[in-house]
């Protein structure tokens, strides 16, 4: 027979949160009357008639009209700042810096160019880099 083994320990459990009770709500045995004593209604100068809704209308349209201005000028100082800014010559080099400096003249038929481009280190290099670049290597995917 095999060993006995001793029982598990039993879960440990967490100890219940304790609330605090809440105070009875006193019931009310009777319905209480309720007495409706006056509406207040607004005075006569504060209410909206005709005229002043009127005259509302015609303040938020000179409002509306002057916001409409502000934005107009401030639409203008934008488009002249964007203008004193980046108004100059661009793409335009200085003499000095567009003189492109060649080491040879380039070569008048394709025969010369070839000779040429054997001849110079430097144009022979970039000639197999192109060759690499241009010509896709089917035969290494076989």
């Amino acid at each position: 027979q095999a060993p006995s083994r001793p029982a598990p320990p039993a879960p440990l459990r967490a100890p219940r949160e304790v609330r605090p009770s809440r105070p009875p709500v006193p019931r009310m045995e009777e319905p209480v009357e309720v007495e409706l004593v006056e509406v207040v209604t607004a005075p006569p100068s504060r209410r909206l008639t005709s005229k002043r809704i009127e005259e509302a209308a015609v303040a938020a349209k000179v409002a509306a009209e002057r916001l409409g201005r502000e934005i107009d000028q401030t639409d203008e100082r934008m488009v002249a700042h964007l203008h004193k800014v980046f108004d100059h010559e661009v793409g335009t080099l200085r003499h000095s810096q567009a003189q492109v400096q060649t080491d040879s003249p380039l070569p008048q038929t394709t025969a010369a160019g070839l000779a040429a481009m054997v001849g110079d280190p430097v144009r022979l290099r970039q000639a197999i880099l192109m060759n690499e670049i241009l010509q896709r290597p089917e035969h290494r995917w076989d």
